[in-house]
């Protein structure tokens, strides 16, 4: 393999330093039917220096954000001169995959490599046989992970130094096997006007029964004085905040080892949606989806019109304000300390060649190396490395030290501080319906449209959020 350059960040090529007999072909099952493995044989395609593909990969950046992520393309292929990464921008989340369903459903012919992806979408595309297992790629004897490797003359560990939540995601889907990676992640913290909780001298709430005290002392103190006041405590995720509370009180959500599947209907949710009704009839918390257009409520925030927000991590930059001193801690919790997994993984899709494959996985490899991850995570806002030794890389350290008292920096913190806290939902076909409904409850209950009775409006929303994730299935 030729020798890597000094790179934009510091980075080289992984040079692989263990050897080894190419594997012969393995069989797996998959949703579309059996793949079969193709080890990489240097004596057919070369060094894999040498390959020559092009890769395309839809992604989610946006064309203001991607600046960081077009340097790591001109990167790779100045050590992949063969290779050429073509990196599209499609929308949101929800975009790219209803982008991703239409070309599926019309067979699959323009579909991309590789493509940003939740694992509850893969689900679905791996019912349709879209994407493939990657689990032959990591222990694959001359591109794989399995191993120690070097990279600027420092070792690391190989597939086990990506951090094991984050790893294990790729795994939990009906069908055994890898079927995305991780690509960087984020979570939920609690967002907070220092500045007000100072001069109010209150206290930052570490569990919800904290939180709903805190809550109506600042409702007693801001409603009516603060100009334009919203509420207390606003919360960007609707879903996430039904999930959580699941998690966090040990209530049935969805569970893909059971002939369910689909479990949230039950008299503990039902109460749970129910005690949260109650608080925002109080003008304690409001939601994206009870909010004015479905308004994220960053912008409440940002004018001091609300105390408190739980958001992502990884929008840490609609946080960040001028117009008073921002705080960061961990979200509240109840019986159990869960914090939700966030953040785009990495599918590889099945009408490709091997070429277009290896090229990809190349690509994969290299920009989740430990300093290139690092850089990925702190270009990107509020999200986190996927690999161990990246939180240790000087590239990591450095940029801590020179940010410890920016709101990124701090945040960076609190989230590797909980990351042991994350947790991850089952996803099977449909379950990306179940992640919408179950927020729909929450919206749908709060504004109570059509002013039902609160135990009737309850017994609708959550049958009808039901029915319409069993027609999914």
């Amino acid at each position: 393999m030729k020798k890597a350059k000094s790179g934009l960040l510091g980075s080289s090529l992984l040079v692989l330093v263990f050897a080894g007999l190419l594997a012969a072909c393995s069989t797996t099952t998959s949703g579309g039917g059996s793949f079969e493995y193709q080890p990489y044989d240097e004596t057919v395609y070369g060094d894999p220096s040498e390959i020559s593909a092009t890769v395309t990969m839809w992604h989610t950046l946006g064309k203001n954000n991607s600046a960081w992520l077009d340097s790591l393309v001109r990167q790779f292929e100045s050590y992949y001169p063969n290779i050429t990464i073509k990196a599209e921008e499609n929308g949101d989340y929800d975009t790219l995959k209803g982008k991703l369903d239409r070309v599926i459903a019309a067979g699959g012919t323009e579909l991309p490599t590789i493509a940003y992806c939740y694992p509850d979408h893969v689900a679905d595309y791996l019912e349709a046989g879209a994407v493939i297992p990657l689990d032959d790629f990591v222990t694959d004897p001359v591109i794989g992970l399995e191993g120690s490797y070097v990279e600027e003359g420092m070792s690391y560990l190989g597939a086990s130094d990506y951090v094991q939540s984050y790893w294990n995601e790729g795994q939990a889907y009906q069908v055994e096997g890898l079927y995305s990676l991780p690509w960087t992640k984020s979570t939920e913290l609690l967002f907070y006007n220092q500045d007000l909780f100072n001069q109010n001298g209150w206290t930052v709430p570490a569990t919800w029964e904290d939180m709903w005290d805190l809550c109506e002392r600042i409702q007693a103190t801001c409603a009516g004085t603060v100009p334009n006041w919203y509420a207390p405590l606003g919360y960007d995720s609707d879903s996430n905040l039904f999930i959580t509370m699941c998690k966090q009180n040990g209530i049935p959500y969805t569970d893909n080892s059971s002939t369910d599947l689909v479990l949230f209907d039950n008299d503990e949710a039902r109460a749970m949606v129910k005690s949260l009704k109650e608080k925002y009839d109080d003008g304690l918390i409001r939601t994206k989806l009870s909010g004015p257009n479905n308004s994220y409520t960053s912008s409440y925030f940002d004018q001091g019109q609300v105390a408190m927000m739980i958001s992502s991590s990884g929008g840490t930059s609609y946080a960040n304000t001028v117009n008073f001193t921002v705080g960061v801690a961990p979200a509240p919790y109840s019986l159990e300390q869960a914090y939700v997994s966030q953040g785009p993984s990495i599918c590889f899709f099945s009408n490709s060649t091997w070429e277009e494959r290896y090229a990809a996985w190349l690509f994969y490899r290299f920009c989740t190396s430990a300093q290139n991850s690092a850089y990925i995570a702190t270009s990107s806002s509020g999200y986190d490395p996927v690999r161990q030794s990246s939180y240790t890389c000087d590239y990591y350290t450095d940029w801590l030290e020179s940010n410890a008292d920016s709101l990124f920096g701090r945040a960076s913190q609190v989230t590797r501080s909980i990351s042991e806290h994350t947790f991850y939902t089952d996803v099977f076909p449909g379950s990306a319906t179940c992640r919408t409904q179950v927020g729909n409850i929450i919206g749908n209950v709060f504004l109570n449209t059509n002013d039902l009775p609160i135990d009737e409006l309850i017994d609708k929303t959550f049958t009808d959020a039901y029915n319409q994730c069993i027609a999914a299935i």
